[in-house]
This record gives structure tokens, C-alpha cells and sequence, in this order.
């Protein structure tokens, strides 16, 4: 089944890409457990636990600072059950600053559904780039 994990992480990425976010909520287990880093100045902040606490406490939040987003997977790592990619989280925020920041983010895939997703970004790029 790692390959099935694997093509579904893939998949979330993808789709998060061509702006289909709700296939990628659709990936995503009804009890996902989504953490961010508890730093204050991230808008994102914090853990969040179900689909539509992602869509509004991640996503949007995102969306409400920046006119630009892209997460860009650069290597996929297949641990089985854990799915690991590499990449850099880009964009342009509304005051105009630049974000590129490295990034890992490390996925638990069971039953078909994401059911965990912890991500570790550069937080001095994204202090930054939000001007805090």
C-alpha cells in the first residue's frame, strides 16, 4: 500500500497546484491532524484537526496574506505509512514580500486518507516575508 500513500500525497500536491482544493480536502481524513509551527506570527499557527479547519485556519489564512502560494515538492520519500517531501514553500504577499522557504512536511497516510500532516518550514524566511 506505500505506493497508494505515496500517490496520494503526490496527489495533494498536485491538485493543491491547479487550485482543486477540494479534491484536496477530499484526501483528507474527516479527524486529520494538521500541524504548523505554534510560532505567533504565523497566521496559520498552531494544530487543526478536521478538513474544514484546514480549508479556513491554513488555507485561507494563507490566502488572506498573500496574493501569491505555491508549495512545491521537490523530492517524495516513501516510509510507508509516513510519507516525507522536500520542497519550498513560494509566493508574494500582499504588501508585496517575497517567501521562499525551504520545507519538509511529513504525512501519515491510513485507509486510503491523510490522517496527519506536520510541516517544518524556514520560520525566519516566512517572519520575513510577512514583514514581522
Amino acid at each position: 500500500m506505500s505506493a497508494e500513500n505515496a500517490a496520494l500525497v503526490r496527489g495533494i500536491y498536485h491538485n493543491f497546484g491547479q487550485g482543486n482544493i477540494a479534491q484536496v480536502l477530499a484526501a483528507l481524513d474527516p479527524d486529520i491532524e494538521w500541524v504548523e509551527s505554534d510560532a505567533s506570527f504565523l497566521p496559520h499557527r498552531g494544530t487543526h484537526t478536521g478538513p474544514e479547519a484546514v480549508a479556513s485556519q491554513v488555507f485561507g489564512m494563507v490566502m488572506a496574506h498573500f496574493d501569491e502560494f505555491a508549495v512545491l515538492p521537490q523530492q517524495v520519500h516513501d516510509a510507508g505509512d509516513q510519507i516525507i517531501v522536500e520542497g519550498r514553500a513560494t509566493g508574494i504577499t500582499k504588501a508585496g514580500r517575497k517567501l521562499d522557504a525551504p520545507a519538509v512536511w511529513v504525512w501519515t497516510v491510513h485507509g486510503g486518507k491523510a490522517v496527519r500532516n506536520v510541516n517544518y518550514h524556514d520560520t525566519n524566511a516566512w517572519r520575513d516575508a510577512l514583514g514581522t
